[in-house]
């Protein structure tokens, strides 16, 4: 993630990742910090359900203040 954007609390800033020829790579990446629960590293996905309707998955991970995402690309 660039340095240049700061998130604010409770909202989340996702960046576009590089697969890198891995397709279980998340599409977005980022940071959020929710007041009153801590920080978490955020991944998002684009996926199809089995009717091709599109839809978006998202995964937060719990992690310390300070500690990097590891998906910055």
């Amino acid at each position: 993630m660039s340095d240049q954007f700061i998130s604010q609390p409770n909202h989340c800033l996702l960046f576009r990742q590089h697969k890198e020829g891995n397709d279980k790579r998340p599409d977005y990446a980022g940071e959020i910090e929710v007041q009153g629960a801590g920080h978490f590293s955020a991944a998002l996905w684009g996926r199809k359900d089995k009717h091709g309707k599109t839809y978006l998955s998202l995964r937060l991970t719990k992690r310390e203040p300070g500690q990097r995402s590891k998906d910055r690309r």
